[in-house]
């Protein structure tokens, strides 16, 4: 009996002593895995694009790891030289997959910027001098707006203070259909939570109005739409 329990203790003992040295030997793998994939990070390339369709970019690439974010990558960003360096300022988002095809742009094009998982070339846009404001049931806030020339009619691209880029029918689809518009330049105000407004005219062409007043260099314009 003494004997048959010793054996079973010793038994359950060895038993155990398996289980820890697995558990050490997977922690150990654990830790190798770790530190090869430190060793050997994700390089991304990064296209700054000054013009929609992306045929002008700066590109930019970065190493980065499996627990790499947005905070990292701009922060990157802020450190580089001159040229390749942004801002927080300049409020960068990045995307995936814009197209090269500029009649793809038209119409109902839709695109969100992209958070997480990195990989590949990925599209850097910023936020640009230009400024559309459309007020209908609630305000909305363009900080940047492309005018892409290589067709007739011209097509705009505009983006979100959320990020998302829009195509023309999108922005479209935010006023009433045929409605009469109210246009204004936006005058700069001490303080910018608040829109200060010096109304020019009407209209219900708004994409011409975008191309005159951006072209003559007012980059901040205001539309409403008038009571019928």
């Amino acid at each position: 009996m003494t004997l048959s329990l010793t054996l079973g203790i010793n038994s359950r003992c060895e038993s155990v002593k398996t289980l820890m040295n697995e558990a050490k030997d997977k922690d150990k793998r654990d830790r190798n895995e770790n530190i090869l994939t430190e060793e050997n990070p994700l390089i991304v390339e990064f296209r700054i694009l000054r013009s929609l369709p992306h045929r002008d970019f700066v590109i930019v690439r970065q190493a980065l790891f499996s627990t790499s974010d947005v905070p990292e990558i701009l922060w990157n960003f802020s450190h580089l030289d001159v040229g390749e360096r942004i801002a927080l300022a300049q409020k960068p988002y990045f995307y995936e997959g814009l197209p090269e095809n500029v009649n793809e742009y038209a119409g109902t094009f839709h695109h969100w910027p992209k958070l997480k998982c990195f990989q590949g070339s990925v599209f850097v846009l910023e936020s640009g001098q230009r400024r559309v404001f459309l007020e209908c049931s609630t305000l909305q806030a363009f900080d940047n707006v492309w005018i892409i020339s290589n067709n007739v009619p011209t097509i705009l691209i505009f983006r979100h203070i959320s990020g998302e880029l829009f195509g023309e029918v999108k922005v479209e689809g935010y006023f009433p259909r045929s409605a009469e518009l109210s246009f204004s330049h936006v005058v700069p105000d001490e303080r910018p939570e608040q829109l200060k407004l010096k109304p020019v005219g009407r209209t219900k062409d708004w994409r011409g109005k975008i191309h005159e007043l951006l072209g003559a260099n007012h980059t901040r314009i205001h539309f409403k739409p008038l009571p019928p």
